[in-house]
């Protein structure tokens, strides 16, 4: 019983690092792809929403990568 549940921790913990660092890229990329079209307010919003996903994303990522267990 406690090696299926070793097996399944490791395995909702590479899911959680994967869908961290997954989405800490799609926010970098989107903050930096914001489309053209809009006013430069708009732009400049998005652009910083985006950033700020990402460095959220990756500070998570960085903690559950690093932290001590």
């Amino acid at each position: 019983m406690s090696v299926w549940l070793v097996e399944l921790g490791s395995a909702v913990e590479f899911a959680v690092t994967l869908l961290l660092l997954i989405t800490a890229l799609v926010c970098l990329v989107s903050a930096i792809v914001v489309p053209a079209n809009k006013d430069a307010e708009l732009r400049f919003e998005k652009r910083l929403e985006y950033t700020v996903f990402a460095i959220g994303a990756a500070v998570l990522w960085a903690l559950f990568m690093f932290a001590p267990r």
